[in-house]
């Protein structure tokens, strides 16, 4: 007997998406937060991606930009199995693993794993995107498993899926020639329409379609989320780009028996660019924040536009932040980062100057905002 119901396997395959509890023992749970805890606690000592390097040669460790001793922010370890005998473990002989199998089965390979982080205060969130635009194989018999090492709530930036969406189109995560990682806002904008959480207590499994489109909010809260994501693939899928994230174990029979031929199946995907960084995260970061985008939280911040109405966002703006854009625009200037005509921006002197900012200043900005709302 499986240890999926047939009621949950047609709920996956109808919906792309299923989240199970019990995934791991507790006791192996127990001991995938202590090592988390253990990590967490080593990176108030730096100030940069850091940890024994990965296959690659990239850092294994990666914190956002917010990362302080105090305030550890810590959002990325690649290929945890590599350096734990607990996350192997969970990888390899789990219930976790079992479902996959189940689904996917009975020959099933690993690809890769990570751990994302989301600790209270921290500014880590997914746009957007389906994993197979970054991971494309010759079928697509592929499952992301993301294992709650939290309880996961409305609070602390659950991730959010659009059921059924693995069905539909490829979304493209390029602007023009550029690799962004991320979906147009256009295509966002729909998407989160249609978007559900996936809530489950620590220790459940999101099983996941490779080409279920999926993203996730900041935290919010003020208790931690974790998930230990492991991305596994038929036997028979054969990769048709380099691994993002290669691993000592990449391409190891997990259960069943190696496949002697490939299954290919006809599908159409752009072919990804592979991160230099040691996350996608900055990928995302730098490459796809788009203005339109990042001016609505602004502005919903300060209540001063409906969420939809972006006509005179750039004057609004403008008058929102007060001198604050002043220092963004000199950053602009260093970065030489896009910039745009503003030159009906009432009262300032750098009319014919303003921007179309990169992460850190947009992030900056809306900090900026939120003081401006305060007063």
């Amino acid at each position: 007997m499986g240890v999926l119901t047939q009621e949950q396997k047609d709920a996956f395959w109808r919906d792309g998406c299923l989240v199970v509890p019990n995934a791991v023992s507790a006791d192996l749970l127990a001991r995938l937060r202590a090592e988390i805890a253990g990590w967490v606690d080593e990176s108030r000592a730096h100030t940069k991606p850091f940890g024994p390097p990965c296959v690659d040669g990239r850092p294994r460790f990666d914190m956002g930009k917010e990362h302080s001793a105090e305030n550890p922010a810590l959002r990325r370890i690649n290929n945890p199995s590599d350096i734990s005998p607990a996350y192997l473990e969970a990888m390899r002989d789990s219930d976790m693993t079992e479902m996959v199998a189940e689904l996917i089965g009975p020959d099933v390979k690993f690809h890769h794993c990570k751990i994302n982080l989301k600790l209270m205060g921290a500014k880590t969130e997914v746009l957007y995107h389906q994993d197979f635009a970054y991971t494309p194989h010759t079928n697509d018999d592929i499952i992301t498993a993301l294992l709650f090492l939290d309880d996961v709530d409305e609070t602390n930036g659950a991730l959010t899926i659009v059921p059924g969406s693995h069905k539909g189109p490829m979304y493209s995560l390029f602007d023009g020639e550029r690799f962004t990682g991320a979906v147009s806002d256009a295509d966002e904008k729909a998407l989160l329409a249609q978007s559900i959480p996936c809530y489950g207590p620590a220790g459940s499994v999101c099983l996941m379609h490779t080409k279920l489109a999926h993203g996730s909010a900041p935290n919010a809260g003020t208790k931690p989320r974790g998930l230990y994501i492991c991305v596994y693939t038929a036997a028979d899928a054969v990769p048709l780009a380099r691994n993002p994230m290669p691993s000592t174990h990449e391409g190891e029979v997990i259960r069943g028996k190696p496949a002697r031929f490939a299954r290919i199946t006809e599908t159409r995907v752009e072919l990804p660019q592979q991160p230099k960084s040691a996350s996608f995260f900055t990928v995302q970061e730098s490459l796809r924040l788009r203005l339109p985008r990042r001016l609505n939280v602004a502005l919903a911040c300060l209540g001063a536009l409906p969420g939809d109405d972006l006509v005179e966002q750039d004057v609004e703006l403008a008058n929102c932040i007060g001198g604050a854009h002043e220092l963004l625009l000199d950053e602009v200037r260093i970065l030489g980062v896009q910039r745009q005509d503003f030159s009906h921006q009432p009262g300032g002197d750098h009319g014919n100057d303003f921007l179309a900012v990169n992460c850190v200043l947009l992030e900056e900005l809306e900090d900026q905002v939120r003081v401006q709302m305060q007063r």
